[in-house]
């Protein structure tokens, strides 16, 4: 993945399909690829420079829980805290009719 950042794993063996290069080693059904098919290295990039250093894994299994979940052309969010936690609260306003 590393070598060809910008494509996934899909990408990458119908490229070599169409080339001709088929693959000889069998890993007996295990996967070699950890992550979703649609996940590319410059994503998994992306994600660990959001995180700290003991975060990184934690944080590419949260990204690629959402590539598995997200279809073709659509967009998922991850909100870390409880709503139910945040809750909302009211706006308070100074005499000059600003917040503070």
């Amino acid at each position: 993945m590393r070598l060809l950042p910008t494509r996934s794993i899909v990408s990458v063996s119908d490229h070599a399909l169409e080339l001709g290069a088929y693959r000889t080693v069998r890993t007996g059904g295990k996967r070699v690829n950890l992550y979703d098919r649609s996940m590319t290295y410059a994503d998994l990039e992306a994600a660990m420079g959001q995180a700290g250093e003991a975060d990184r894994e934690y944080i590419c299994g949260i990204v690629n829980d959402m590539a598995g979940k997200t279809a073709r052309k659509e967009i998922s969010v991850y909100w870390p805290l409880p709503v139910d936690k945040v809750g909302f609260c009211s706006i308070i306003a100074d005499e000059g009719e600003e917040s503070r």
